[in-house]
Formats: structure tokens, sequence, C-alpha cells
């Protein structure tokens, strides 16, 4: 079963799988089902949880810039119950043959020259940093203990 931190998504940025500055960005969805354009798309219970893999770089002219250099996508079942496992896999893994058959997980690398972003620290306070996008965006993150 996945923590409110995992159903509710969000930012990690910090030493994770042989990086020391990595930048994880998690998002949860729902698959639906919808018969027909004119009907309301449903439910059908099968979550997952969508990761983009970066890494960050400070700029020392700069300093309250990072820049974000995206690695990789992951998809993963949003569920560790064996019986949403066999759903997510009988519903994906014949259409994504890379996909892992023993987890569900399904790692896309980017191309060699990937996408890259930056983030401006606007304020930095012990519980909270406001940070400001290349494209606009406006962030608030909390620190999760």
């Amino acid at each position: 079963m996945m923590s409110k931190s995992q159903e509710a998504g969000g930012v990690y940025k910090g030493p994770q799988g042989g990086s020391e500055q990595a930048y994880v960005v998690t998002a949860p969805f729902d698959f639906v089902e919808q018969q027909s354009e004119d009907q309301e798309a449903k439910p059908t219970g099968l979550k997952g949880r969508h990761l983009a893999i970066a890494e960050y770089m400070t700029v020392p002219d700069t300093p309250q810039r990072l820049i974000i250099q995206f690695k990789r996508v992951q998809l993963e079942p949003g569920n560790d119950s064996p019986d949403h496992l066999q759903r997510w896999l009988d519903t994906l893994l014949q259409h994504n043959p890379e996909m892992d058959p023993k987890t569900g997980i399904l790692n896309v690398e980017m191309p060699q020259h990937p996408p890259e972003a930056w983030l401006d620290h606007v304020m930095m306070i012990p519980e909270y940093q406001l940070l400001k996008g290349n494209f606009g965006s406006v962030t608030l993150l909390k620190r999760v203990d």
C-alpha cells in the first residue's frame, strides 16, 4: 500500500540510485475506462506512479539556481499487493516488453541530449522552500520527515 506522501506525489531532492544529487518528481495516476466519448470515464481501481528522474546541478555564479537534467521516466504499480501487480501486468506488459515482469516497473531512458529545466529558490526556511521555474511555475515545497 502507498504511503500518504506517495499517494499525493511530490518532489525528492538528495541521494538516490547512485546519484548524490537526484531530483525526482512523483505523480500518482489512476487508470480509467471510457466506452465512448459521450460517456463519463470511470475509475478501474488500477493505480500507478509516474516518476520523472533527474539530477540537479548548482550554478556557481547564480547560487539560488538549480539546473535539472532529466535522465529517465519510470512507471510503476501504485500498490504492492500481488493482485494489483497482476492487473498492472495484464494491462501493460503485452504493450511494453521492456517492463520488468516481476515488479511491473518500466524505465524509459531520455535521449542523448535530455531535456533541462531550471529552478530558482525564491525563499528557503527550514520547513518550506518556494521555487520559480523557467516556464513560470511557482512551487511551494513542505519538508516531510
